[in-house]
């Protein structure tokens, strides 16, 4: 299980696209709202991010879009480029693409962008290092959360909207390392339940098991030490999906 929160885009001292338009700014792309969008006014666009320092990259992250293609271009603190990476989006959802390796020395980006349609839009776009999670005990549970709106009258009559429903998620997690319990916690203190983020439950198949884009909504986190001779520890987190 892999945990994609620690958006670059978020700190990056510049970021610009080509085609925006200005109803829909390229900032949209790491706002909480997954649905609130980037947009152009034609079917392509280069977004450039300058990062405030230099980084390492393994993947990037993605939702709520109608990409076609995508090319990140990753250069150093001299303009060398570092790396190229071709990415063939999914249609719709959420997808995440991790690199075959560790990109370091990453100063600042391209990823050029484009779609079938005549605009393109994209609700989330995260670049980062991702957090690898110990396997969980089980299979997660999950919940279905119904967000439709329903009115009905005193005679019985029904009547409201209907929306696409969104799943809760409980995680439990045994034998955790005390370095990936430090590295947890971190997480977990940064991010809270204010940030929405990528959760990708197995990485290994997303035809499977999709990656999601959500928000923790445990409010407390036990911490339980299994044995101290072991050094290992056991903890649950609960996610829900988010838009």
């Amino acid at each position: 299980m892999r945990i994609s929160w620690n958006n670059l885009l978020k700190s990056a001292t510049s970021l610009s696209a080509t085609n925006t338009d200005l109803a829909y700014p390229v900032e949209n792309l790491y706002h909480n709202y997954l649905e609130l969008t980037f947009e152009t006014t034609a079917d392509n666009s280069i977004i450039t991010a300058v990062f405030d320092d230099i980084y390492t990259i393994n993947h990037i992250a993605y939702g709520y879009h109608n990409l076609n293609s995508m090319e990140l271009r990753l250069y150093d603190v001299l303009d060398n480029l570092l790396d190229t990476i071709t990415v063939t989006p999914i249609e719709n959802g959420e997808g995440i693409f991790y690199f075959s390796t560790l990109i370091d020395n990453v100063k600042w980006i391209e990823i050029e962008v484009d779609t079938l349609d005549t605009y393109l839009y994209i609700g989330n776009l995260c670049v980062g290092e991702y957090l690898q999670m110990p396997d969980f005990v089980t299979m997660p549970e999950q919940a279905i959360q119904l967000s439709g709106q329903a009115d009905q009258s005193g005679s019985g009559q029904v009547s409201g909207m209907k929306r696409r429903n969104l799943k809760n998620y409980s995680f439990r997690f045994m034998e955790v390392t005390d370095t990936k319990n430090t590295e947890i916690e971190s997480y977990l203190t940064l991010m809270q339940n204010a940030d929405t983020h990528y959760i990708d439950q197995c990485e290994s198949n997303h035809s499977y098991r999709a990656p999601f884009f959500g928000f923790i909504t445990s409010t407390e986190i036990p911490e339980t030490h299994k044995r101290a001779a072991w050094n290992k520890w056991s903890k649950q987190i609960n996610y829900r999906e988010a838009r």
